[in-house]
């Protein structure tokens, strides 16, 4: 799913409008716009070509140029809109940090996105992600069953596996590392979880 679609989707969940997410986001009227219209290099130069095509102008010659030229173009293209995705990724994931950091201390329900031997990824319903590390898993000592993707707890056997859902608290955001930390947060704690954000 391209960043335009996904701002759309998060824009219509939550219900925001233009004006207040571009606040949210520190991102323009007009930026939003641009990413929810977003067209390719790629798509647009073929677009021409068939466009040419069906006008009658693409001859023999037309298509030498083509054939010589396209191959280079292509090449340069694709590594250019896997920059730009990479970008992208990168600058969405510094913002859902900057946002994050306002939350410090709030506790949210959430879902366990990925188990690994280091911890567990979790994601809130508006698509932030971030770590749980398992040396903050402080009831038990857990290990991890790479088979059935889980963390096991020696003593309680208490499992946390791919799609269950717990209740964390935010303790930290990294705007260069771009990392969210989490902690499982007591349901005795008497904590009310925060609802969408």
């Amino acid at each position: 799913m391209s960043i335009g679609n996904q701002i759309s989707a998060i824009r219509k969940e939550q219900q925001l409008t233009q004006e207040h997410f571009g606040e949210l986001f520190h991102v323009t009227r007009q930026t939003v716009s641009n990413w929810e219209n977003e067209k390719s290099y790629p798509d647009l130069q073929i677009h021409r070509i068939i466009k040419e095509n069906l006008r009658g102008g693409l001859n023999e010659k037309r298509t030498a140029h083509y054939d010589k030229l396209l191959t280079g173009v292509s090449v340069q293209t694709s590594a250019m809109e896997r920059r730009a995705d990479e970008a992208e990724r990168e600058t969405v994931k510094m913002k859902k940090c900057e946002y994050m950091a306002g939350h410090i201390g709030e506790v949210f329900d959430v879902v366990i996105s990925g188990v690994t031997n280091w911890g567990l990824y979790v994601e809130l319903p508006n698509t932030v992600e971030g770590l749980i590390r398992v040396g903050e898993l402080k009831d038990d000592y857990y290990h991890f069953d790479e088979k059935h993707l889980e963390l096991i707890g020696d003593m309680t056997r208490k499992v946390y596996k791919l799609g269950q859902p717990i209740r964390v608290m935010v303790t930290g955001t990294d705007k260069l590392a771009r990392t969210i930390d989490f902690i499982p947060a007591s349901n005795e704690s008497g904590e009310r979880a925060c609802g969408f954000i």
